[in-house]
């Protein structure tokens, strides 16, 4: 858990009977309670690593969960299989992530208090979408097109307007 520049961690296995816990200020460590009373493993650290790529490939792509869970568990190593989780847990995983990202921000009551965060300044292939902002302010500016649209409308003869 992140509190500003501070980091709460606890051992993976906590919840179990380990109660190691830490805390750190950037990149300081500030105190540590308990010790870990098993050794590492490896095969946990990376299935952790794994359902973090899906859930970044799950917020990051429109790909169905069947094939963002295949791209994430080609050559699993079967420590590693043994211990994953089901596929239909995963796909609940992608599933929540999805749902927790596309949740829209809180309409601002001024233009001032407007705050756009990054995933709606780009399209699906990456490409920049919001290409001006004049910042916050009571008069903002903002320009919501791709740069392919302005060369194609830079090569128009006639504009109309619609009232």
């Amino acid at each position: 858990m992140q509190r500003g520049d501070t980091t709460y961690w606890r051992c993976s296995l906590f919840k179990n009977y380990c109660d190691a816990t830490s805390v750190t200020v950037g990149d300081h460590l500030k105190s540590e309670t308990g010790s870990h009373n098993h050794t590492a493993e490896p095969a946990e650290l990376e299935k952790r690593r794994r359902i973090n790529v899906l859930k970044e490939s799950g917020k990051n792509t429109t790909d169905v969960p069947s094939q963002i869970i295949a791209t994430a568990t080609i050559n699993m190593p079967k420590a590693v299989a043994c211990i994953f989780p089901s596929i239909m847990q995963l796909t609940r995983t992608i599933q929540r992530t999805r749902r927790i990202e596309a949740c829209a921000p809180l309409n601002p009551s001024t233009l001032a208090d407007l705050i756009i965060p990054p995933r709606y300044t780009k399209i699906l292939q990456n490409d920049d979408f919001l290409l001006f902002d004049s910042g916050p302010s009571a008069d903002r500016i903002l320009l919501y097109s791709t740069t392919e649209n302005l060369t194609t409308l830079s090569q128009c003869y006639n504009w109309y307007e619609k009232f």
